[in-house]
């Protein structure tokens, strides 16, 4: 999707790079960070060739949507990516929500829904050694609008947004959110907004972690992103940092 960049630098503080078709925006972020362009930085791009998603799959980017890496630089200490992604989903839903039409759902951990489909996704990733003592959080965002054409393999499943206002003005909402979420890192407040909107709540699912498979109910999601899931033939939910969470028949 093309976007006025003139009218969005005017509705943001911070350094934009607009492509028209490159291979991935988090790759890019990644390059001009590591020849020393400032952040905070936005990569932007029309049409993605490489998209990546978690779990190292790809992500649909035909041009019919927003494809978009936020990037700013943080300290040397490690950076808990599962915190910032469920920062940058509160981010997303709170402007997809101020912008598109429709109620919008968060499912754990990175992907955001519209009547039962995905319609967002959102790849957090940790860079060290920037610079002397800074590493980078580069957050992906990809947004589906309009009339996309999925592929079959994922046209049940997937889904797209109506903009109710300008992509620029999406763009701009997502930017200022996550600079003011990443400012005030200690604040989780987001979390509340969060586990409104979560999706998973009460929900009976697998989770492949850490390479075993669990099952159990979800019970919520801790203040540190992690989540809650009590286990079958337990008493005390376990803490799920990462992995890939199915939602399973009542009965399963």
């Amino acid at each position: 999707m093309r976007l006025n960049i003139k009218k969005l630098e005017k509705m943001t503080d911070i350094n934009i790079s607009s492509n028209k078709t490159i291979a991935s925006t988090n790759t890019e972020a990644r390059r001009l960070l590591s020849l020393g362009v400032s952040a905070p930085l936005l990569v932007l791009a029309e049409k993605q060739t490489g998209g990546r998603g978690r779990m190292g799959r790809s992500f649909y980017s035909d041009g019919h949507g927003i494809y978009m890496s936020f990037a700013y630089k943080t300290s040397s200490s490690p950076c808990n990516t599962v915190s910032v992604t469920t920062a940058a989903a509160v981010a997303v839903a709170q402007s997809l929500y101020e912008c598109c039409e429709g109620d919008f759902e968060i499912k754990w951990v990175n992907d955001v829904y519209q009547s039962g489909k995905k319609v967002c996704g959102i790849l957090t990733e940790a860079v060290s050694g920037v610079t002397e003592g800074e590493s980078a959080v580069i957050i992906g965002v990809g947004i589906n609008i309009g009339r996309c054409r999925f592929p079959s393999e994922i046209k049940d499943i997937a889904g797209s947004v109506k903009l109710k206002s300008r992509p620029e003005q999406l763009v701009a909402e997502i930017v200022n959110r996550l600079e003011k979420i990443i400012a005030s890192p200690e604040d989780k407040s987001y979390m509340d907004y969060y586990r409104e909107h979560f999706m998973l709540m009460g929900t009976r699912v697998s989770a492949v972690s850490e390479g075993q498979t669990v099952f159990g109910n979800v019970t919520g999601v801790d203040n540190d992103g992690a989540l809650l899931l009590l286990c079958d033939g337990e008493s005390l939910p376990i803490r799920i940092f990462s992995g890939e969470v199915t939602i399973r028949p009542a009965n399963d």
